[in-house]
């Protein structure tokens, strides 16, 4: 008789627990990690303040006029400057006073990234768009009476000019080197020094523009905008417990970000239907329906572990590919040097790719006397001298765009054909990846911000950590390397 061995509920209870103990370890490395590569570009930065700047900032503001005490701390607090708070496009928006969010103030942000940001608004209303930015009760009164005043500019420089010298002041006082631009950079030094997302920092401090990709291709909790406040204002009464800052609660169900990115569900069952469709085809003996099933599987692997966009082929060649190590080069849109990057393959697209080489060999020998065309065309292939990723039509290869793949033959995509990189950015954000990391991976860079420049502040092991974050999405999706449906054939 047989002894078979099965886990007690308490030992089950025990792998859970360390699964999720296994997962924390991971995000708090990347966090660290995330931290030591600010430090490398701060290091000895004059323009950040210190603990006790602050300390002394906050202090001095209860006895500053009500209106440069209030302008000085939203600055603190937002990361916005004066000149952008007394801007008459900077709006104020209060709630209705039988509303739970009565008391707050909101800035509005007339930008579709933000849409039903906090703030109920009417679906037929055309400020359903905006998004909302809070502010601190105890400053919502004041700045609301500031706002009323409609400034001019000589006004609003004037005012500016009116906090320059009481920070002025301040640093008489206490040889401190308070000034407004070192103010509104706090928020993001800490943001930096704390792990927290630059998209986040950005979408308080009105940086939308500055951070445009990272904004719109996440998809956010608008519980993350009140946590980075929350927790910002917590290490400011940390410092100064006189000063207290309080906001409102976050409604979990709205979100801000991208509307792109679809549920891990959709995303997962349609993985699982071309899987099941490549092997019914052959089942029924179809190679072309198989062979383009199998191929629409593996370029949606791909894409999703390294998000490659592309405008022509796939990814071109096999030349393009380094297979010992997982590696691939990528020029998403042929339109500047900044585009072009190599990407860490992660674990199941390497052996994806793998897998879809041993098809192409498996490919070739099927067709070659039922199929004339496409045998040469696989040797093509092989050789590298047409693109790796073709679907067939018309019994022959056609190097066209894989957003282009033959119609009606293929089920429709979980989203819009770039949905993949909306879900990857969104993972990205979520697991903790530094956003200088992420932009580099998605090609998302500004022309000036080179990753692997001489002085980049990365290392070689990110890209793969990304590699590794990017085979937990794959996990979580249930995709996995598939072979060949032509195999046992």
């Amino acid at each position: 008789m047989t002894a078979v061995k099965t886990k007690t509920d308490c030992a089950i209870s025990n792998d859970v627990q360390s699964k999720n103990s296994k997962s924390d370890v991971m995000k708090l490395g990347r966090i660290l990690r995330s931290v030591a590569r600010s430090e490398k570009q701060n290091v000895c930065d004059y323009e950040i303040l210190t603990d006790h700047e602050v300390y002394c900032l906050l202090k001095h503001a209860e006895h500053l006029p009500v209106t440069a005490a209030t302008l000085v701390m939203l600055s603190l607090i937002l990361g916005r400057t004066i000149a952008n708070l007394l801007d008459a496009n900077t709006c104020l928006a209060l709630p209705p006073r039988n509303s739970q969010k009565s008391g707050f103030g909101f800035i509005v942000v007339d930008r579709a990234y933000a849409s039903e940001h906090l703030l109920d608004s009417d679906e037929n209303s055309n400020t359903s768009s905006k998004g909302y930015i809070p502010i601190p009760a105890e400053l919502t009164e004041a700045f609301t009476e500031i706002k009323k005043a409609q400034l001019n500019d000589e006004a609003s420089s004037n005012i500016v000019s009116s906090v320059r010298e009481c920070l002025t002041q301040i640093n008489r006082g206490e040889n401190t080197r308070l000034s407004p631009a070192r103010v509104t950079r706090h928020l993001r030094a800490y943001c930096a020094h704390h792990g927290i997302s630059e998209v986040c920092y950005a979408a308080v401090a009105g940086k939308e523009l500055e951070f445009h990709a990272g904004i719109h291709y996440t998809s956010h909790e608008n519980s993350q905008i009140l946590a980075l406040l929350t927790k910002y204002c917590g290490y400011l009464h940390s410092l100064y417990p006189k000063q207290r800052f309080t906001f409102p609660e976050a409604t979990e169900s709205k979100r801000w970000g991208s509307h792109r990115v679809p549920s891990k569900e959709k995303v997962a069952a349609y993985f699982s239907t071309l899987n099941m469709l490549a092997k019914e085809s052959m089942v029924r003996l179809d190679i072309i329906d198989a062979a383009n099933y199998y191929l629409a599987y593996t370029v949606g692997v791909l894409q999703l572990a390294t998000g490659h966009r592309p405008e022509h082929d796939a990814f071109g060649c096999l030349t393009a590919f380094d297979m010992k190590n997982g590696f691939v080069f990528i020029d998403d849109k042929k339109s500047g040097h900044n585009h072009r990057r190599i990407t860490k393959l992660p674990k199941v697209a390497q052996q994806q790719l793998l897998n879809f080489l041993q098809h192409i060999q498996l490919l070739n020998k099927r067709t070659e006397f039922l199929y004339p065309e496409i045998a040469k065309g696989t040797n093509q292939i092989l050789c590298g001298k047409t693109p790796l990723l073709c679907y067939i039509e018309e019994e022959a290869f056609k190097a066209v765009s894989p957003l282009l793949p033959p119609k009606g033959r293929l089920p429709e995509l979980p989203g819009e054909n770039n949905y993949y990189r909306h879900l990857l950015r969104t993972h990205f954000e979520k697991v903790g990846l530094a956003t200088d990391l992420v932009d580099w991976f998605m090609g998302h860079e500004a022309k000036a911000d080179h990753s692997f420049g001489r002085f980049a502040a990365l290392e070689n092991d990110d890209s793969d950590e990304i590699a590794s974050s990017v085979d937990i999405l794959l996990d979580e999706l249930g995709i996995s390397a598939q072979i060949s449906p032509l195999a046992g054939y």
